[in-house]
């Protein structure tokens, strides 16, 4: 039975850049106003551009300086991406839901050559929706053609996977690529 498998992209096919850039320079992973900044440019509040610089001067770069680090700390997990390649082919309909803001999403896609991956891709700026607000899973269900019990979701972040079970999705966190194999066998077979 076809199922359509929704993938978070920052933490699960790519690394989790704001992160390891926090770590870089020292500060917590719940550093507030960095935060703060990101969920602005994901909801769309804020341009790209916007962001890149208001997050530059919290380290004292320049917002040059920034989108070099972040593209020399973005790691696509290649093999992640060619196992949800594989799911497509078997059928199933795979989707991309993220909190980003859609320019930087996209350039990096386009750059990387992974968004054939995707039969659907839907970023939080473009909405000035987040997650884990159930509205923005409600609005992916709309957009792939799914019953939410049809729909699998898989997200690092638990406040996420909690937000798509919200609605009704079977969802999962993303630990590793193995694991990810594990459960989606379960949910789809071989």
């Amino acid at each position: 039975m076809k199922k359509f498998i929704v993938f978070d992209f920052f933490g699960v096919v790519c690394s989790e850049t704001l992160f390891i850039w926090l770590e870089k320079h020292n500060l917590p992973r719940k550093y507030m106003p960095a935060l703060e900044i990101t969920h602005k440019a994901d909801l769309g509040l804020i341009r790209a551009e916007e962001e890149v610089a208001e997050l530059a001067k919290l380290v004292g770069q320049t917002p040059e300086e920034l989108e070099k680090e972040w593209r020399e700390i973005s790691t696509i997990n290649r093999e992640l991406v060619e196992e949800i390649r594989r799911l497509k082919e078997a059928g199933n309909y795979t989707a991309l839901l993220s909190n980003a803001p859609s320019k930087y999403l996209t350039k990096l896609l386009e750059k990387e050559g992974i968004a054939d991956a995707f039969s659907k891709i839907i970023i939080s700026s473009n909405l000035g929706l987040a997650k884990p607000d159930p509205r923005i899973f409600e609005y992916a269900l709309r957009e792939i053609g799914a019953k939410a019990e049809e729909a699998v979701f898989i997200d690092d972040r638990e406040k996420n996977v909690e937000g798509a079970r919200a609605v009704g999705m079977t969802a999962f966190q993303f630990v590793s690529t193995e694991d990810f194999k594990n459960k989606i066998r379960a949910v789809v077979g071989d």
